[in-house]
């Protein structure tokens, strides 16, 4: 069986924060964005909506930080378990692709779980930018490339 992931497709999305939305709801029974375990990132001045979510890094510099050993790996992506969480918000610090948020009133981590292989905001997303889909190296790799080649269109080709 090969390894999933969440393909993001940045072109397809018009920044609805549905995705953010049906994620609350799945996890916290709640319609509150900021509960997510995905965001939106709106970038306004360029017309561009990018999702964002943990990457499952192959080094998991979040699991590595945490001091109560409150992020596990497994088959379909990392997990927070709530319980040993201490809240120290390092996992967030640590990740360099912003993957990880925090749920203030539980005071402990947010981090996507795929919904245990079923990702809800893929299920829900109306255009297709969300997508739950095998993948390997090569191709994680081509997305990468894709997304940076969108964003310096948008910005007017302008490379930092």
């Amino acid at each position: 069986m090969s390894e999933k992931i969440l393909y993001i497709d940045p072109q397809k999305c018009i920044g609805c924060k549905r995705c953010e939305l049906i994620c609350s709801q799945y996890h916290e029974e709640k319609y509150q964005p900021l509960l997510s375990r995905i965001r939106v990132l709106l970038f306004e001045d360029i017309g561009l909506g990018i999702p964002t979510a943990c990457s499952d890094c192959r080094v998991m510099v979040c699991q590595d930080v945490c001091p109560s050993g409150a992020i596990r790996g497994n088959t379909v992506g990392a997990t927070i378990i709530e319980e040993r969480c201490v809240g120290c918000k390092q996992c967030i610090f640590v990740c360099p692709f912003g993957g990880a948020g925090f749920n203030e009133g539980k005071g402990v981590a947010l981090k996507c779980d795929l919904c245990d292989g079923d990702p809800q905001c893929v299920i829900d997303c109306p255009t297709d930018a969300l997508q739950f889909i095998d993948i390997d190296r090569a191709v994680m790799n081509k997305k990468r490339d894709h997304i940076k080649e969108i964003i310096l269109e948008k910005m007017g080709g302008q490379d930092e």
